[in-house]
């Protein structure tokens, strides 16, 4: 460094700190100048760097540690499968109304939901894909299990110890299971994550197979049972119509309803007897009044005046007689007499004869009434006796008709068997992952670098004290 000679280069108080105020005179003074700013910059560099030198350490620090703790991270690999959940197609697959059919409400989807996540399927999860003797799932319990859980690489360095429960692999089966719904639809997605995308892969889609699977065995149980339920009905109602029918023969005959022609012959006698009936009562009025009238008249004396008197052929010739009887000379009381006695036994038989009419008149009409009665009753008792029969025709033809189309659902059964599909739609299959869930380059790159940040902060703040410690 070029110094002037005969001058001073220091500040009074601040020694190694050069001054060029009383050197403006000088012919070097330029140089001077460029030495004095060139050793006050590497100064402030030095102090500069001595300061943000235990930042430095600290920051590069946790960058170098954590890009070398980056390949010994586990990866995790999740697997996804998406479906939806469609109304029930059980009832009729063949129906032109399935989109009228209820969609499934939230106790539905929730339902489906956890038996994604039941234990059952996790069971049959293990056997299928044999995580029973996977060192991932199958590692002891411990660290050393969790060590080989975590990172795979290092199980065939642990020692070997005895392989854990069911009971502990499906638990850790399922703490890898993720099952969420989209609360707005009817999607529900879920899958495993592994160390391994393939693996991640293969547990996802075994999992929807045997979902699926399931729902169909599910429905088709259900098809069974109502077969089975189809056909111990199919053989009641069987033998019920069966009774039903020989009960409606059995009464056609005891009832003679089987005679279709009785009822023509019955109306027929009532339509008669009914005629008579009418005719016969007439003649009890006529005859009655005859007979009533004559006895009235043969009490009062005046019977020779009656019109059956007047117009009986007897009396008339009697009477006849009698004026013959008068006409001769001689005696007439005696022949005149007898005469008048038969006069009068003519008038009490026209008299008597005129009451047993009445008389025969009533007790024929008392017959035809009775008969009337007979046939009404018969009558009364066949249309009863329909009135049942109908009642038993109407049974018979109800239970044979509930049997048709009991037969008719039977019979659809076979077809609905053979029909039944889950009411799922797979919208996405499960693939291997390409990039691992975790850890996330991203957030990895923004935690170290706010790591060592703060690393290199707390360095800077405590630099003095360990200066002071490792002096």
């Amino acid at each position: 460094m070029r110094q002037s000679p005969g001058h001073s280069l220091t500040r009074a108080g601040q020694p190694g700190v050069r001054d060029a105020s009383g050197l403006r005179g000088d012919p070097a003074y330029p140089a001077i100048v460029d030495d004095v700013a060139a050793e006050t910059s590497t100064d402030t560099v030095q102090a500069w760097f001595q300061r943000f030198a235990p930042f430095a350490a600290g920051f590069f620090a946790v960058v170098i540690a954590a890009m070398l703790a980056w390949p010994l991270l586990p990866r995790r690999y999740e697997a996804s499968a998406s479906i939806v959940l469609l109304p029930d197609k059980n009832n009729d697959p063949s129906s032109s109304t399935r989109p009228l059919q209820p969609a499934p409400d939230d106790n539905a989807i929730q339902s489906d939901v956890d038996f994604i996540a039941s234990p059952a399927l996790a069971k049959i999860v293990i056997a299928t894909n044999g995580l029973m003797t996977d060192p991932e799932f199958a590692a002891p319990p411990g660290f050393a299990g969790t060590l080989a859980t975590f990172a795979p690489v290092l199980a065939p360095l642990l020692p070997p110890r005895q392989p854990p429960a069911e009971s502990i692999v499906r638990a850790r089966l399922q703490a890898r299971l993720k099952v969420s719904r989209d609360r707005r639809s009817y999607t529900v997605t879920f899958g495993y994550w592994s160390a391994d995308p393939v693996k991640a892969a293969t547990l996802t889609t075994s999992l929807l197979s045997l979902y699926m699977a399931a729902q169909g065995d599910r429905k088709r149980d259900a098809v069974r049972r109502t077969t089975g339920w189809l056909d111990e009905r199919v053989a009641l109602l069987r033998s019920q119509y069966q009774s039903a029918d020989a009960a409606v023969r059995s009464f056609l005959e005891t009832s003679n309803l089987i005679d279709t022609g009785a009822q023509a012959s019955l109306d027929h006698q009532l339509n008669m007897l009914s005629t008579a009936m009418a005719q016969a009562k007439a003649q009890v009025v006529e005859t009655t009044t005859r007979a009533a009238m004559l006895q009235a008249m043969q009490a009062a004396k005046t019977i020779e005046n009656a019109p059956d008197i007047l117009l009986s052929p007897a009396i008339q010739k009697l009477k006849e007689a009698r004026a013959a009887a008068l006409a001769k000379p001689g005696i007439w009381a005696p022949e005149a007499q007898a005469i008048d006695d038969q006069l009068g036994a003519e008038s009490a038989r026209i008299v008597a004869g005129a009451v047993a009419e009445s008389r025969e008149w009533i007790e024929r009409t008392s017959r035809l009434d009775a008969e009337v009665r007979s046939v009404r009753a018969e009558m009364t008792a066949r249309t009863r006796a329909q009135l049942h029969l109908e009642d038993l025709q109407r049974d018979a033809k109800a239970t044979k008709s509930v049997l048709e189309e009991t037969l008719v659902r039977l019979n659809n059964q076979t077809s609905l068997l053979r029909a039944v599909a889950p009411d799922v739609e797979v919208i996405a299959e499960p693939e291997p992952p390409l990039t691992a869930a975790f850890p996330n380059p991203l957030l990895g790159f923004i935690g170290t670098l706010l790591a060592a940040c703060l690393t290199g902060a707390v360095t800077m703040w405590r630099a003095p004290l360990l200066a002071r410690v490792f002096a």
